[in-house]
């Protein structure tokens, strides 16, 4: 039969396969978003896609040295690139001519087939000889990684925190084939004598990853999403998931908390906001004993467990544990050694996701250090990463990193050295937030614009508190807008603590533009009140300590003015209450700063308790609260409330020696 030689073309090119373009590969790889481009990070993404055992660099050498190979191998290596894998072929089209019709080849006559090459006899042979090859290839995976044999052990035997200990799930991670990461996390905390009999170790074949193209915000989301579902499914407390960056592992927490807030921790005896979502912690393989105690500390921070039985085993094993922010300066300066290496122009995608890190540890470091250089070199680590990630490729990102850009600059007002720097730093952190809005989608992002609403509600804020007259009526009133606004995607069941800030912060501007208008303006305080009461309606003292006080705090603030300007003793005394509930969290011991702010309202309110009842024995009280409140600002060289303290005493000091009735409590 005559086939023009097609037939014996096609055949040839089945045998010879296809080849890829060194140069086309080559560009692709720096265009992708690995962090390395090199052809064993591009093998090691291979491994990650397909859950393999082992990185396949003998077969990406193979494809970059123009051999010949199997469709279905440049199909691997460009999925792994993100692209597609005809731009990789060595010539535009692939010589894989169709085939014609294959002519089936004569059958084997029965008089000369044994009877065991039969068609019928051979479906049994070649079905048990299947089954034997599966088996033995299972035995083999089974004494490996091999995650698709993980799944299915987990699919057929899930995962279950044991009852009465605090479940700890601990996944695979992100570059980590042998699953090195998992195996010392899980020795760590099965061999701590501290925590041990605490915790439930479960370990999971989940290997979560921040690489791939797109939003790195919208991946990170959906990372945090499955994860709480795996929380809900084995009734554990916390994830801890990362990537290995080489030289070091990033560890990273996913607890049951669905909130956009920030959760303030006890860090090294200071009350310090942390966002989950961005919180990365470093650690070192080779010493572990740096930064595991703080690992292991805010791991358990960040567990809400239910009932009255794990609150107190949670809370037991957290006093096992000390920990500071050395961890974050370590994890700083790391970033920025690696920043040092890299091209913008040749790797944006990893530049812009160092610089947002850096964005987001140097305002942490800021805030806990109450230093303004941070503040200054976070904003740049964010313009930074904002110079190469494109609003309309990356809506989400670009948003995210907008509305971090903002909250430097809010941050940075308060060190400004007159009220009208103050107003510009607020105004660029106004123009930051604007922007972010212009891409936000209620529907599509809630999270992320509730997030903006309730942060240009701050700026709005603090506007109205640097503005007068009808400027500061107008500035108040839009950041009371926009915090509503945050409250129409918040529901207080799922989301407390971002309820509850929404409406403390309403509280504060409520009770500051009160404040402003005097007498008139007391409905606008009782009204700032219930705002705060409704606040700590869904915190708990003992699961939300830190935020539950700051708001106790902003409650006796409110009942302060309200008593200044009614000139009312008894409501006056009642803010005292309030005030030392407070104190039942920010003791002097653990929280000696904000324990000596509380001592400082205590000092002001007995001196205009003395002034309104005649009563100048109050005076002493005024005067015992805030000397031990100086003696603690002296130590801790917080001299931003020093001086102002040193004012109040002298003025509580003078009136003693006049007249009680023509005291004032406020220092000129």
């Amino acid at each position: 039969m005559e086939n023009n030689g097609i037939g014996d073309q096609n055949s040839r090119t089945r045998n010879r396969g296809v080849r890829a373009s060194r140069i086309k590969l080559e560009k692709a790889l720096a265009e992708s978003d690995l962090e390395k481009k090199t052809q064993v990070a591009l093998a090691n993404r291979i491994a990650d896609l397909e859950d393999l055992e082992a990185a396949p660099k003998d077969l990406v050498s193979k494809v970059f040295r123009e051999l010949p190979v199997d469709p279905q191998t440049l199909e691997r290596i460009a999925r792994a690139l993100g692209v597609e894998a005809r731009s990789l072929y060595l010539s535009e089209e692939p010589d894989l001519t169709p085939p014609l019709e294959r002519i089936p080849p004569p059958p084997v006559p029965r008089e000369t087939a044994p009877a065991w090459f039969r068609p019928v006899a051979l479906w049994p042979t070649l079905l048990m000889f299947t089954v034997i090859v599966i088996a033995v290839l299972a035995v083999r995976n089974l004494s490996t990684n091999n995650d698709l044999v993980c799944r299915t052990n987990e699919f057929f035997n899930p995962l279950r925190t044991s009852s009465g200990q605090l479940g700890v799930v601990i996944a695979r991670f992100a570059n980590d084939p042998k699953n090195r990461a998992q195996e010392a996390l899980t020795s760590e905390f099965l061999n701590d004598p501290k925590l041990n009999r605490y915790v439930s170790i479960l370990q999971t074949c989940d290997r979560p990853s921040l690489s791939g193209p797109g939003d790195i915000s919208a991946r990170l989301e959906k990372i945090r999403e499955d994860g709480r579902k795996k929380l809900t499914g084995t009734g554990a407390h916390i994830l801890i998931w990362g990537q290995n960056d080489g030289e070091r592992l990033q560890v990273r927490f996913i607890s049951p908390n669905e909130g956009i807030s920030p959760v303030s921790l006890d860090i090294g005896g200071r009350p310090t906001q942390l966002s989950e979502a961005q919180l990365a912690i470093p650690l070192d393989p080779t010493r572990p004993g740096d930064t595991m105690p703080d690992i292991k500390k805010i791991a358990l921070e960040l567990m809400t467990p239910a009932g009255e039985d794990l609150k107190h085993l949670r809370q037991e094993a957290v006093q096992s544990y000390q920990t500071s922010m050395e961890w974050l300066r370590a994890s700083i300066l790391g970033d920025r050694n690696v920043k040092r290496t890299i091209d913008p122009q040749t790797d944006p995608q990893l530049w812009a996701l160092i610089n947002g890190q850096l964005c987001y540890k140097q305002r942490l470091l800021g805030d806990y250090d109450a230093d303004l250089t941070q503040y200054r070199e976070a904003e740049k680590s964010c313009r930074d990463a904002l110079s190469v990630r494109d609003r309309k490729q990356f809506p989400r990102d670009w948003a995210s990193l907008k509305i971090n850009l903002a909250s430097t600059l809010i941050r940075q007002h308060l060190y400004a050295d007159s009220p009208e720097k103050s107003r510009d730093f607020l105004r660029l952190a106004e123009h930051a937030m604007t922007e972010a809005a212009e891409v936000l989608n209620q529907k599509a992002m809630p999270q992320l614009w509730a997030l903006q609403k309730r942060n240009m509600g701050v700026v709005y804020m603090r506007l109205g508190e640097l503005t007068e007259g009808d400027e500061a009526e107008y500035n108040f009133d839009r950041g009371l807008e926009s915090m509503r606004d945050a409250l129409t995607v918040l529901n207080p069941e799922f989301q407390p603590v971002d309820w509850a800030l929404t409406q403390q912060n309403m509280c504060l501007s409520l009770y500051r533009k009160g404040y402003n208008k005097g007498r008139e303006g007391i409905p606008l305080v009782h009204l700032a009140g219930e705002h705060c009461r409704e606040a700590l309606r869904w915190l708990d003292p003992e699961k939300t300590g830190l935020t539950w006080a700051m708001v106790q705090n902003n409650l006796a603030v409110s009942l302060a003015i309200l008593s200044q300007l009614e000139e009312d003793p008894a409501r006056l005394a009642s803010a005292i209450d309030e005030f030392l509930k407070a104190q039942t969290v920010y003791t002097r011991d653990r929280f000696p700063a904000n324990w000596a702010e509380v001592e400082i309202n205590l000092g002001e309110l007995n001196c205009n308790l003395a002034v309104l009842r005649k009563d100048p024995s109050r005076l002493e009280k005024a005067i015992s609260h805030s000397e031990q409140a100086l003696e603690v600002l002296m130590g801790k060289k917080l001299g931003r409330y020093q001086h102002y303290l040193e004012g109040l005493l002298k003025t509580y000091k003078a009136c003693q020696q006049e007249d009680i009735s023509k005291c004032n409590c406020t220092p000129e």
